[in-house]
């Protein structure tokens, strides 16, 4: 065996050892970024319905405060100090409202970070499949084309990675900047 054709299989077997581990810790990052999709999903539905009791609980109290008010028998301090609350609650849930649009943000980001996951996968199955070629032989000239049919055919199968969807870096209101 000459040495070029050894430097060549050690090359190959170099890369699919990396392809291979790579593909794991991929599988292992995208599972994990699934988990937290449906675990941020479970959160926000669960805080919407809650928001939702609460916005409830908040417009039922007002009428029983807007009819004490209108009985007169109330001070003008308390329905002062009603009429701040009612001001704050609306702006509070308001507030909450605008944090839970977040959530659809979030999900956007999670699920181009799983698709750039699932493409580097798919680069590592390509790497691993072109690095177990054995029709060469040890002159330059064939080593180099191996390596430029390889380098072919994983451009070719590997779609461009696309402008970031989101560039979001606040959840303040009117903050919001998608695609």
């Amino acid at each position: 065996m000459t040495q070029a054709k050894l430097k060549i299989e050690k090359m190959s077997s170099l890369l699919s050892t990396v392809a291979a581990q790579s593909e794991r810790h991929l599988i292992e990052a995208e599972a994990d970024l699934r988990q937290t999709t449906f675990l941020l999903n479970t959160a926000i539905e669960n805080l919407g319905a809650s928001f939702e009791t609460i916005h409830q609980v908040v417009a039922k109290q007002q009428h029983v405060l807007d009819y004490l008010i209108s009985c007169d028998s109330v001070t003008e301090g308390v329905v002062l100090d009603i009429s701040l609350a009612k001001q704050k609650m609306s702006e509070e849930i308001n507030q909450m409202m605008t944090d839970l649009q977040f959530q659809d943000m979030t999900s956007q980001l999670i699920n181009r970070a799983i698709n750039h996951l699932v493409e580097l996968k798919s680069l590592m199955v390509l790497l691993a499949a072109s690095s177990k070629r054995t029709e060469f032989n040890s002159t330059d000239q064939s080593i180099q084309e191996l390596f430029n049919e390889m380098h072919a055919d994983i451009c070719a199968k590997l779609p461009a990675i696309s402008d970031k969807s989101v560039n979001q870096l606040s959840m303040s209101p009117g903050e919001i900047s998608l695609f």
